[in-house]
């Protein structure tokens, strides 16, 4: 692991940013739900050997994030999005 601590304070601060992206976006209703499809689709498609499907599924679940996170982004009042220094605010 690299002693380069301005280096793990950004990945701590980056961890910690998509984390609490990553919560926003399941407290919708159904999100959960929606990613266990998505996973149970990827995993079967792993299990039976069929790597296309696999990738079909996973771009599929990947592009459905993105969509979800931009939403949830679009849909905040703009001085909850970042202050001067780029921090997000709560």
């Amino acid at each position: 692991m690299s002693q380069n601590s301005v280096l793990l304070e950004m990945l701590s601060a980056m961890r910690e940013l998509t984390l609490e992206e990553n919560l926003d976006v399941i407290k919708k209703p159904g999100q959960i739900q929606n990613a266990l499809d998505f996973h149970c689709k990827i995993l079967g498609s792993v299990l039976s050997c069929d790597a296309d499907k696999a990738r079909e599924h996973m771009l599929r679940h990947l592009e459905d994030i993105e969509q979800r996170i931009l939403e949830l982004v679009e849909s905040r009042p703009p001085d909850e999005e970042s202050d001067a220094s780029g921090e997000r605010q709560r």
